[in-house]
């Protein structure tokens, strides 16, 4: 089988970062817009989304199995891969809370969120459309700083819709929907921006590439290492042991 160029790997990762914006915006239409009656149709246009994020996974995780050389560490293009998928993942998984907890009003603080899930994705996007330039790019490091400010953002209006949560609604079947609804999206907002954030290093040096880790470690672009402790916020914290748990182990793919 012919090696594919590196250009398969950065547009995957493109491609992936482009569902994520398409289930992001699905999920703003239909709370800004919401037709309860709806939900289920909806829930099918966003399951469709899913599977085609999924898909690209798939045939990025088949060519590392046998791949030679890789455009970076092959670790890192698995887990880059995994945290893109699941921001689409997590984004259906409201829709799924929606549908199945029977929500049948919007509260004004998912709105908040809907938009700030949106806007997450939209910069994602741009960062991952720079990431074939990574190397030689005079934009990449201010575009992370930026996510990185998105995501406190992000966990300043989750505190402050689970605190409203909590101390306005008098129905505990509602609370409980609620929570969900306002964790799945917001982790899709706030965890691939702390792995991407939080574990960022570039190191260039003079060191060719060694077979299977494209660039190398001493020239590593670490984009979707898991965060250390310490390094996420209110919510990404509550959820690093479950990120943990689906990580892909480092190696298993070499």
């Amino acid at each position: 089988m012919a090696r594919k160029n590196d250009s398969f790997y950065f547009d995957g990762f493109k491609q992936s970062a482009d569902y994520a914006c398409q289930a992001a915006h699905l999920l703003s239409e239909v709370m800004h817009h919401y037709e309860p009656d709806r939900l289920l149709e909806r829930f099918d246009e966003m399951h469709r989304i899913e599977q085609a994020a999924d898909e690209v996974r798939h045939g990025m995780m088949d060519e590392l199995v046998t791949a030679f050389i890789t455009p970076f560490d092959r670790d890192d293009i698995a887990r880059l891969s995994s945290v893109l998928d699941d921001v689409t993942d997590r984004i259906e998984g409201a829709l799924h809370r929606m549908y199945y907890d029977n929500v049948l009003e919007i509260r004004p603080d998912a709105l908040d969120l809907v938009d700030m899930v949106e806007r997450s994705c939209g910069k994602m996007a741009e960062l991952i459309g720079e990431l074939p330039r990574f190397k030689r790019s005079k934009t990449l490091r201010e575009q992370v700083f930026f996510i990185n400010k998105i995501e406190q953002d992000a966990d300043r209006l989750f505190v402050e819709a689970m605190r409203r949560l909590h101390t306005t609604c008098t129905d505990p079947l509602q609370v409980l929907a609620w929570h969900e609804v306002y964790v799945h999206p917001t982790i899709a907002s706030m965890s691939p921006m702390s792995s991407t954030t939080s574990s960022w290093r570039t190191a260039e040096s003079g060191s060719p590439p060694r077979p299977g880790h494209g660039v190398g470690r001493e020239c590593r672009l670490t984009v979707g290492v898991e965060p250390r402790d310490g390094e996420l916020g209110a919510v990404g914290q509550s959820k690093l042991v479950e990120h943990r748990a689906g990580a892909v182990a480092p190696g298993a793919l070499a």
